[in-house]
This record gives C-alpha cells, structure tokens and sequence, in this order.
C-alpha cells in the first residue's frame, strides 16, 4: 500500500472522521460495522492535509488535467485545497465549483457560465479532474456533468476522485463507484478503498472482524475477489456445494478430489459454509488424500494435511486445522502427537508437544489462516 494511503487512513482516524468500531445506520438501511463522515473536516490543518491526500491519489495517474472541479457543496473545499496541494507538488491548475442557484446578477449578466460556476473559467478544451467525498448514488455527478455539458460543451473530463469506496453493493450486485464507471465511462479512483482500511487497521492491530464479515456479506464481486484472493474460491466452493458436481477441482498450486467426494467429506466433518470450505481449500486441506498429485508436478500438501486424517484424529474445527497446518503439523505428526497425548485438543497442546518430538521448525510455514466465520 502507498504512504500515503496509510497517511491518509491514519489522518481519518485522528480526525474521526473514519470510525471502525460500532454500528452505523446508512441511507440503504443497513447498519454498518465502520463509517466516513466528510463532515468531520472543519479546521484549516485538517483541509490541508485532505487536499494533500487527494493530490497525491490525482498525481498517481495523470497530470493531464488543467482544472480541479468540486460539485457545491462537499466538493468546494476539496476543489479548493487539492489545487493549493497540487501547486505545492509542482502542479500548478485552477479550480472550479458550481452554484446550487443560478446568479442573476453582476457579472453573470454579461457572462452565462458565471450564473453556475465560480473560479476558473470552462473552455471546450478545458481538463476537467472531479473531486467528492464520496459516491452513494451517483446522482450528484450525474447533476454535475450535465451542467459541465451545458456550460462548456467539449470539455473533457480526465477523471474524477473520491476520498473512499465502500465497494459495497446494493440491489443492482454492483458497487456505487463502479456503477458510476460503467454509466460514465469516466477514470475514477478512491484514494482509499474499504479493504485497504481493513487491511491496514489490522496491521494497527485494530479489531476488523466485523468489517471483514460485512465485506463478505455486501462488497462488491470486485472486493470479494481481491479479499486476500479468496472470492473466486467462494464462487466455486459455493457451486460445487449446492450443485453436487464430481470429478477434480484444479486450484492454482494444488490438485484435490472435489465434488461429491468432497462435499461427503466437508459434511461429515460437519463444514457446510462455503467460506470454511474455501479457506480449507486455500491452505491446501484437501477433502482426502490425492493421488498423483506428486506426478501432476504439483503441491503434496493434500496428502500432508488432508481433511480426513485430521478427522480421523477426532479434529472437526476447521480453525484447529487451519492453525495446525500454519504450525507444520502433518497428519503424520499429528498422529505422533496424539499418541503421546491423547487428550491433546488445542493448538497449544499440540505445538508443545510437537517441540517435545520434533523441535520447533526454523522457519514457520506462513499461510493465511484467518477465519472467515
């Protein structure tokens, strides 16, 4: 992630305007585990460092652009202090916003485009980079590039950037933002999106669990797909689920016997979410040993850490599985361990005794074991 990405996530936080932790009721109904409020910025520190933040996002995939226009009324300050901030990066543009109301008066009677616009003056072969909070509906922009279309017709529009996607989606199964692309044709950029707060809050070690179970219940296909890689995975451990298929089931690394073999297998084990089963997938614990996979020049984890031998060891909970597999312990040491403890359960027990035994391995395996339940 970019400096200032993290900057920028690490200023939201300090000013509040970025909260993590509680329940937030959005104009959707749903009730949301993490909020961004725009409205929090009300100091010249604060719509300085905002304008920096959007400066840097804007630099990092074009300089073509000669205007910054913010829609009235979140986007006037925004428009404002990203000019002040590009000008202090060597990028010196002007700035625009319109009116909420035409003025009939002074200058805008000499001069149609003042009676909707303030700042710079729109040509038709004006630049135009966008700067808003947020995308909810779209319908501002929309508003806005109809006006543009009147007052300046030709002008081009090189981009616009908001502060955060949510990369949520509603009744449409697609996320505001790239609802807005797809209707506009339009470059749009968040200087941060939804899973890069994720991500980075749990560097900081803040608590995310429920963010990360919101995402995978509302984020767009997009975000579920680049959600530590596992959206494809859901995709197909949901089909292979609900339709039974048979026959083998190629992942990237690894070859496993998935289908109804498999789905047997999850069952018994009493594993049913395509989620766990996903995740099990993703740490190579296949349903049941494979053959030929050392043949298919592929990965032997199947056999080391298949489903069924932990099962047979009396071990169901997918998050001992996963833990041991993070820990190195085959079936095969697994079962060494349980012999010499039978009533080992959690993976304390059985790191302890695996010390005992084998000695603590020089290099930890990583994998990425979070629970997704």
């Amino acid at each position: 992630m970019d400096s200032y990405k993290k900057r920028f996530i690490d200023f939201l936080l300090k000013e509040g305007a970025l909260k993590i932790e509680g329940e937030f009721k959005l104009k959707s109904g749903r009730v949301s585990p993490y909020f961004f409020n725009a409205g929090e910025f009300s100091s010249g520190r604060a719509l300085s460092e905002l304008g920096r933040a959007y400066a840097d996002a804007i630099l990092s995939f074009t300089r073509d652009f000669d205007v910054v226009f913010g829609p009235a009324y979140k986007g006037i300050p925004l428009a404002v202090s990203t000019a002040m901030a590009l000008a202090e990066k060597g990028h010196n543009v002007k700035y625009a916003f319109d009116r909420k109301e035409a003025k009939n008066r002074g200058e805008a009677t000499a001069d149609k485009q003042k009676e909707w616009i303030v700042g710079s003056e729109l040509r038709s072969d004006s630049r135009l980079m966008l700067v808003d909070d947020v995308i909810t509906t779209g319908a501002a922009k929309y508003e806005a590039l109809d006006l543009l279309q009147r007052v300046a017709p030709g002008a081009h529009i090189a981009g616009l950037v908001v502060a955060v996607d949510r990369q949520e989606v509603g009744d449409s199964q697609t996320s505001a933002l790239e609802e807005f692309v797809q209707k506009s044709r339009i470059n749009t950029r968040a200087i941060i999106t939804a899973l890069e707060i994720h991500d980075y809050c749990r560097e900081k070690g803040l608590n995310v669990e429920p963010m990360k179970r919101y995402l995978l219940m509302h984020g767009s296909e997009s975000a579920k797909d680049t959600f530590h890689g596992l959206g494809e995975r859901f995709s197909k451990a949901n089909s292979a689920l609900t339709e039974g298929a048979s026959g083998f089931f190629k992942y990237p690394g690894s070859v496993g016997l998935y289908g109804a073999a498999g789905k047997s297998a999850y069952r018994t084990a009493g594993i049913t979410a395509p989620e766990q089963i996903a995740e099990l997938l993703d740490n190579d614990i296949w349903p049941t040993v494979v053959a030929g996979s050392r043949s298919q020049g592929q990965s032997t984890y199947g056999t080391n850490f298949a489903l069924d031998g932990y099962v047979s060891l009396g071990i169901t909970d997918p998050k001992v599985m996963l833990a041991l597999r993070n820990e190195s312990i085959t079936i095969e040491r697994a079962n060494a361990i349980r012999k010499k403890n039978p009533h080992a359960k959690d993976i304390a027990e059985f790191v302890q005794v695996r010390d005992e035994l084998f000695g603590r391995p020089e290099k930890k395996v990583e994998r990425r074991i979070e629970a997704y339940w």
